[in-house]
């Protein structure tokens, strides 16, 4: 039962994101897109069988991988190659400590520099609402 529980909200979830994407990209109307992914992926299964499958997630997942080595590439380019250089203008940024201060701070604290990174965890000091505070200890969990 928990397979076919945590396998339907997983094929849900890729169906709509499946559907929504050949919505905008194709320009047929969502429910006709919903269908004929379906039938994609139903065809594909039947007649690929798991190794079609498997290879699926190898290449999703390298393509995973590469997208994220690039990008790390092209910030530590921009940063010279140097983390320490990477979180001092992170810290210095004036557009992340507006943000922070107008978005995120609660009761208008202000942080700079090394103080706002150390009392990041500070129990109720950058999350406004409880369940933000929730999300952030699950995501990090």
């Amino acid at each position: 039962l928990s397979t076919v529980a945590v396998s339907t909200f997983y094929l849900t979830a890729q169906m709509v994101g499946a559907g929504k994407l050949m919505a905008l990209l194709v320009g047929v109307p969502y429910k006709t897109a919903i269908i004929g992914v379906g039938i994609l992926m139903i065809g594909y299964v039947v007649f690929g069988g798991m190794t079609a499958t498997t290879w699926v997630q190898i290449i999703k997942a390298g393509l995973l991988m590469s997208g994220a080595f690039l990008l790390s590439i092209l910030v530590g380019i921009k940063a010279g190659m140097n983390p320490i250089q990477f979180f001092s203008d992170i810290v210095n940024s004036p557009n992340i400590q507006d943000h922070v201060s107008k978005l995120v701070l609660k009761d208008g604290i202000t942080l700079t520099g090394v103080d706002a990174g150390q009392r990041f965890l500070e129990p109720a000091l950058f999350m406004k609402a409880p369940l933000d505070q929730i999300s952030l200890g699950m995501a990090l969990v």
